[in-house]
Order: C-alpha cells, then sequence, then structure tokens
C-alpha cells in the first residue's frame, strides 16, 4: 500500500449526502474511520434557505478531515438511461449530443444535460459537489441481488418524480425518469382498463434516467461512447445487505380519506383518494402504467411480460399504490422504505473505496 493511502485510512473521512426536492433540502452527514462510523448527522432546510447557510451548517464537519466528499442525488429534469453503451444505437433512442454519458457495467448507458450539470455545479459552487449520482444507479445499489436475478420492473418514488426501469439479470432492458407535475394534466376515466390510452404530456421528460456518479472535475472529458474501456463502474456490491423478504418492508400508512366529487363515477377496481385535488398514488400508478405501455409498445425494447415490481420508497407512499398495481396490473408489488440521502452516502463510499 502506497504511503499516501496509508495516511489516508489513519484519517477521518467525512461523506455528506444532499437530495434536492422542490420544498426542502435532506443532509446526511457521516464521519467515518477505519471503516466505522463515528457520527452521523441528518438535518433538513427549506428550500428558502439559501446556500450560504447549507454551507454554514456543512463546513464545520468538511473542516474536521481533507478527506471530505459531497454527492448529490441528481434532481436534473433532463437526464436518462438507455439499454445499450454504443453512441450509434443510443442515438436510436435519444438525442444525446449535448449530454454527458457514462456506461455503466459495459451494458448499458445513463447520460445528463451537460448544460444542466454545468449550471447545478455553479449554483452549489459555495458548497462543491465531488460527486452526482443518479436515481438509477441508486435502484441499482438498493435491490442489487434483485436487478441481477429474474426480470422485474424497479421504480424508485419521490415527492415530484418517478424512477422506472426494467432489469433482466443485470442488463437494463428499458428506463424513463417521469414528472408528478406533468401528470396533473391527466384525465381519470373512471372506468379503467386494460386498453386505457393514457396522455402523460411529459414531452419535456421523455428522456430517461441518469445513473454512474460522476467526477464533476472530469465532465469535459467524456465525449465518445466507442471506447468505454476507461470508463470507470461501481462494483464489488457483494456486501451489501440481501434483500430476501420484501414483503414485511411494505409500508402501512393510513389511507386518506376519500373524497368523490358529485356526478363522477369511480372506477369499478379503484376507489382514489383525494389530496389537493388528486390523489398522488394515482398518479404515481398512472405514470408507472403508461411507461409499462410504453415498454410494450415500443419495438425498440426488447420487451418480456413483467410479473414482479419493486418500488424504493423516498416518499412515504400508502398502501393505494400497491394495491392499484396488484388490481389493475396484474403484478406482483414488494414496497421498502429508502433514505435517500443516506443512500447517497452509500453510495459515495463504493466510490471512494472503489477507487483507493
Amino acid at each position: 500500500m502506497r504511503l499516501s493511502k496509508v495516511i489516508e485510512h489513519l484519517y477521518l473521512k467525512v461523506y455528506v449526502g444532499i437530495v434536492i426536492a422542490n420544498d426542502k433540502t435532506d443532509i446526511v452527514i457521516e464521519l467515518v474511520k477505519s471503516g466505522e462510523v463515528k457520527e452521523r448527522i441528518i438535518e433538513s432546510f427549506e428550500n428558502d434557505t439559501s446556500h450560504v447557510k447549507l454551507q454554514e451548517f456543512i463546513e464545520p464537519y468538511l473542516d474536521e478531515s481533507p478527506f471530505h466528499y459531497i454527492a448529490f442525488l441528481n434532481p436534473l429534469a433532463i437526464q436518462g438511461a438507455l439499454p445499450t453503451c454504443l453512441k450509434r444505437k443510443a442515438e436510436e433512442f435519444v438525442d444525446i449530443s449535448t449530454a454527458i454519458t457514462l456506461c455503466q457495467d459495459r451494458r448499458w448507458m445513463v447520460y445528463a444535460d451537460k448544460q444542466g450539470l454545468d449550471t447545478l455545479k455553479k449554483e452549489y459552487s459555495s458548497i462543491g459537489i465531488d460527486y452526482i449520482f443518479s436515481p438509477f444507479l441508486v435502484l441499482k445499489y438498493f435491490f442489487h441481488d434483485k436487478v441481477f436475478g429474474d426480470l422485474a420492473l424497479f421504480v424508485l418514488t419521490e415527492n415530484e418524480t418517478i424512477s422506472v426501469s426494467v432489469f433482466l439479470r443485470g442488463d437494463l432492458l428499458f428506463a424513463e425518469y417521469l414528472s408528478m407535475k406533468g401528470s396533473e394534466d391527466l384525465l381519470i376515466d373512471a372506468e379503467l382498463d386494460d386498453s386505457i390510452e393514457l396522455d402523460l404530456g411529459l414531452e419535456a421528460f421523455e428522456e430517461e434516467g441518469f445513473d454512474e456518479g460522476i467526477d464533476l472535475d472530469d465532465l469535459n472529458a467524456i465525449e465518445d461512447l466507442e471506447d468505454l474501456d476507461d470508463l470507470n463502474d461501481i462494483e464489488d456490491l457483494d456486501t451489501l445487505e440481501e434483500i430476501e423478504d420484501f414483503s414485511n418492508d411494505v409500508t402501512d400508512i393510513a389511507e386518506s380519506p376519500e373524497k368523490e366529487p358529485e356526478g363522477e363515477k369511480k372506477s369499478q377496481n379503484i376507489q382514489t383518494s383525494t389530496l389537493d385535488g388528486f390523489d398522488l398514488d394515482f398518479k404515481r400508478f398512472q405514470l408507472i402504467q403508461g411507461a409499462l405501455q410504453h415498454f410494450y409498445s415500443d419495438a425498440k425494447y426488447e420487451n418480456h411480460f413483467i410479473e414482479s415490481v419493486y418500488v424504493a420508497d423516498g416518499c412515504d407512499v400508502s398502501n393505494d399504490l400497491k394495491n392499484y398495481l396488484e388490481e389493475e396490473l396484474f403484478l406482483k408489488v414488494y414496497i421498502r422504505r429508502i433514505d435517500l440521502a443516506a443512500e447517497i452516502v452509500d453510495l459515495a463510499k463504493e466510490e471512494v473505496n472503489r477507487a483507493s
């Protein structure tokens, strides 16, 4: 082991995970020495808080060690994942000419809008950014053994977005990154059936998820997808805790009171509750259903019939979502709660350890 690595091993390491939402920013800080977490700090800030206050909160912890790493969950609207690492094939799905791209496991590609990444880096320059991780990498990490298993649908729910992907033995077959805002325009048919056509109104978000952690110092160095030998993948995740039984992890949350507008029929199979005029979990169901319809109907994707869905719940969904997916799409549904900021910290650890 090189002397620099020995010295680094003796130092405390500080990991900061940041997740930005419309209403708040969640932060998890872990102080780690010799692989052991010495202290863990959890905080949330309202989004009217200035970056100066965020910096003032984080800086005392960063000052404790020269080895500190700040990681973000990618918040950009324009990001995606594609079932190929070849540029010529990627162009068949979406225009990536203005995107930063990385190959994951030499099997599938992730991308994000370069201008958006540059803006994000400038906006948080006072804090600094070492890594940006895609929600699709979060799904791969969180459901690692399932992603490398049989065919299944994987979903990450956040307050404003949903990340939908299909994996088969580690191969990404399909991915979509969808906005809950766009679903406000959905017209709900009271009588849902298997042939329902959904107008998602998501033209601006049809590009899909963005994956590998990006070291922003190297953003301009990745231009050609044809030579992927030097691209780094997060590997050796065998130490992850086995996820054997998700049925016990299903979040049990009291359902919102149901309210039916006068003169409107409800679905025979779905009783939609009302929250600010529109049921959030029903919107999530519609987005997932629309993504599945896209996967099944688009000849560009290697589609297969899906029987199971694993949901990483980042926003406290109710049992309604599980019921919708089971009763309308006949899926076996497994829901597990996820702390996104803590997950970003874990991904940063993996990236730092892999680079050591």
